[in-house]
């Protein structure tokens, strides 16, 4: 009986010793270890819940046909993760089940769509497409990076072998991170730094965070769930610094009312907020529409010294993008102070000594031109109204947007912003964001506090 005991107990230590084993080489030779640790953005496509909704499977049956229906060898019902490299290369990776199928269906996708000849090594098969991507698959993964130029290429080859050849402890599975992104429940999920979001997202995710938290303590988790005509993106921003996350958790911001009945809806951009002058400089300069503006201003008056002043409540409105640098806008804000206004004579003395500028004094405040450039100001009870249009004076709106409980509120109106920004330098860049963008309706982005906010997304 001793012997029969002993004999089921050794057993039973190898029952355990080989799940523990095929559990480690479950974790560690997946398609999953592709995604580098320090990848600043990871989105999470599940492809099993994205089936399951009627509009992302039209949408996916419609891109079958187009390009991936002969694509074989992929298994689709796992994940497919996307992500963005340390060097801000974006990166594409799948599970493959079958390398042979896979590489023979590469070779079946349309002309437009087509890789160059298999280039194969001891790392991977390798292809490239017309369009600056690059491909690499081997036994359990294909790997799709890019964009880039032709002297990128090597480049780009070298960040994917890096990454192919990755262990688990290099890997994003080995973060916290992935446990975490594994726990959101979207259609689609994301994790990521703040500073790699697109503009305007990194930007609305800046205004959500206190004074004394900065974008480097902070990383965000997203949700979206996708509708018929909508997009809905729930956020919300953490920290692993210890003090950042308490600040984020117990800041209280006062919901937005002093310039609420003054929302024009017919305008292109909306951007209404608690902020202050330091905070706005940063993110007006972050649009070289209005960094060119400002640099025009200060030619004139101090109006980095105008901006900092501001404290509080700060009602951002963009009517259009004109053909000249200068956006139709009008800014109304709270001020810490107006004091500035007492160097407005010091300022007048200045322009008239310079060509093609001048201040003069209206009976709404001041009239200031730069190069045919034109701004209207005014200062009282400690507020700013500053304006790109002659009529200074903003009218009261009836139909103002519904912000209740927020303590950030941005929309954008899509066919108003791209049919009027004729003077928008065009590249790679602009040009793929304004072909997304020609899909969509409208933006409207609401913060309930610091942590919490939702993005709404409609489709035309």
């Amino acid at each position: 009986m001793k012997i029969k005991k002993c004999n089921w107990s050794i057993f039973g230590i190898l029952i355990i010793m080989i799940g523990i084993a095929a559990w480690w080489l479950n974790r560690h030779n997946t398609y999953e270890t592709i995604i580098p640790a320090e990848a600043k953005l990871v989105i999470k496509i599940d492809m099993k819940t994205c089936m399951n909704n009627p509009i992302i499977q039209q949408k996916f049956q419609d891109l079958q046909q187009k390009a991936l229906k002969n694509i074989q060898g992929i298994d689709w019902e796992k994940p497919i993760y996307i992500f963005v490299t340390p060097n801000e290369y974006i990166g594409t990776v799948a599970s493959v089940t079958d390398e042979k199928l896979l590489a023979s269906s590469l070779q079946n996708l349309p002309t437009n769509w087509k890789p160059t000849k298999s280039n194969i090594d001891e790392d991977a098969t390798w292809n490239s497409l017309k369009n600056g991507w690059q491909i690499a698959y081997k036994k359990h993964a294909i790997l799709l990076m890019g964009p880039g130029n032709q002297q990128e290429a090597g480049t780009i080859r070298q960040t994917m072998r890096e990454i192919l050849n990755e262990d688990y402890d290099e890997s994003f599975m080995s973060t916290p991170f992935y446990d975490e992104l594994n726990q959101l429940k979207g259609d689609l999920n994301m994790i990521s730094h703040i500073n790699v979001l697109p503009i305007p997202y990194n930007t609305l995710m800046k205004l959500q965070l206190p004074e004394n938290v900065s974008a480097q303590q902070t990383y965000l988790c997203s949700e979206i769930k996708i509708y018929q005509n909508k997009l809905c993106i729930q956020n919300t921003l953490n920290s692993n610094d210890k003090e950042a996350e308490k600040i984020l958790e117990q800041q209280v911001t006062p919901q937005l009312t002093h310039f609420k009945s003054f929302i024009n809806t017919n305008d292109g951009i909306i951007l209404y907020m608690h902020t202050y002058g330091e905070k706005l400089l940063h993110i007006l300069r972050e649009d070289p529409n209005f960094r060119a503006m400002l640099a025009g201003m200060n030619q004139v008056i101090d109006a980095d010294l105008i901006l900092r002043s501001i404290k509080g409540e700060a009602l951002l409105q963009i009517q259009n993008f004109s053909e000249s640098e200068v956006p139709t806008f009008t800014l109304q804000a709270q001020l810490a102070n107006q004091n500035f206004m007492e160097k407005f004579p010091d300022w007048q003395k200045s322009a008239q000594k310079k060509k093609d500028m001048f201040i003069r004094p209206t009976h709404e405040g001041y009239h200031i031109s730069y190069k045919n450039q034109h701004f209207f100001l005014n200062a009282g009870n400690n507020q700013l109204l500053l304006s790109s249009n002659a009529q200074i004076q903003c009218p009261k709106v009836k139909n103002s947007p519904h912000i209740m409980q927020s303590v950030t509120y941005m929309s954008i109106n899509f066919d108003k912003l791209w049919r009027s920004s004729t003077n928008i330098q065009k590249n790679n860049s602009t040009n793929f964001i304004q072909s997304i963008s020609e899909q969509l309706k409208s933006l409207e982005f609401k913060a309930k506090n610091c942590k919490k906010s939702t993005i709404d997304i409609y489709f035309r």
